[in-house]
């Protein structure tokens, strides 16, 4: 059983409403492609009004039965699937760990990345600060940018040789060139600390940021 399968609501990522808008407005800066790397998940139901993250999915947690294989299919290659709800504290959560189980049975057990802070064997650390989250993706990124050079020089060198063996750009031989060849980029699965409803408190007038808001409906919400 993988680590993501066993995740809870308890333990998966949060990111701040603050986090998110930062990595949102950098725009694709520090090797991090906003627009093709990360995907904003709004669970609400008919308290989807009001406004919403600019470029997110309404995926209305009603529909999660039949909707969620779909999701997984459409979002397989994204690095990162951020969850939220109004409050992030029932459907948003439960909707993140239905997707995390879903991808891992279609997709293959380990192809989901469920902690925030990890050491490397990518464990959770319990009471250790780790990086910002935004460094945190821009390092996913440049990781994958490395295991797909990887890839082209093994194909280079599978072209060339029937009994090919995997090298580095440094031109080491890696021993394990079967592992090496398997290598996939899990995606990682975080939740909206506060959803919306912090969201918009904040953002709510960045246009930048947040698309249809209405102030007044906001007003004396929560």
């Amino acid at each position: 059983m993988s680590v993501a399968t066993q995740a809870t609501v308890a333990s998966l990522p949060r990111l701040t409403a603050a986090e998110l808008s930062d990595i949102l407005l950098k725009q694709g800066t520090d090797s991090l492609d906003v627009k093709n790397d990360i995907t904003v998940i709004d669970v609400r139901d008919d308290d989807h009004i009001g406004g919403h993250i600019r470029n997110s999915l309404h995926v209305p947690s009603a529909t999660h039965a039949t909707a969620l294989p779909s999701l997984v299919h459409k979002l397989r290659d994204k690095p990162v699937v951020v969850f939220h709800c109004a409050l992030s504290q029932v459907r948003g959560p439960k909707a993140a760990l239905q997707y995390i189980r879903e991808r891992e049975r279609l997709v293959g057990p380990g192809s989901t990345r469920v902690t925030a802070v990890v050491d490397d064997a990518e464990e959770l650390v319990v009471g250790k600060k780790g990086p910002g989250v935004g460094e945190m993706l821009k390092r996913d990124r440049e990781e994958q940018l490395k295991r797909e050079e990887r890839g082209v020089l093994r194909h280079e060198v599978e072209e060339g040789e029937e009994g090919w063996e995997d090298v580095d750009r440094e031109g080491q031989v890696v021993q394990d060139s079967q592992a090496a060849g398997d290598e996939k980029q899990k995606q990682r699965v975080l939740v909206l600390e506060g959803g919306f409803v912090e969201w918009q408190a904040v953002h709510g007038e960045d246009e930048r940021l947040t698309e249809a808001y209405s102030k007044e409906l906001w007003k004396d919400a929560y």
